[in-house]
């Protein structure tokens, strides 16, 4: 499985307030579970986006291409009558 960033601060934070001591490990706890909502939250909205990205590209694609028939159409087809 793959360890993500706020994974491994998590586990380093957790890791080093538990050897020294400290107390609220609750509180922290609760913020890195936030944390890590956020994370989840930011990767789909990023998978989303990347999705949008390649839509916006394919539509443009086929407006290039259709534009460039018409180029080809106005400049070459119609002189070789």
């Amino acid at each position: 499985m793959i360890q993500t960033a706020v994974e491994w601060f998590s586990k380093l934070l957790i890791d080093e307030l538990t050897d020294n001591g400290i107390e609220y490990l609750d509180l922290v706890y609760e913020i890195i579970e936030q944390a890590s909502e956020l994370f989840e939250q930011q990767i789909k909205d990023a998978y989303v986006d990347g999705f949008k990205e390649c839509e916006k590209i394919h539509e443009e694609v086929f407006f290039i291409k259709d534009l460039s028939e018409e180029y080809y159409n106005e400049t070459y087809k119609n002189k070789e009558k």
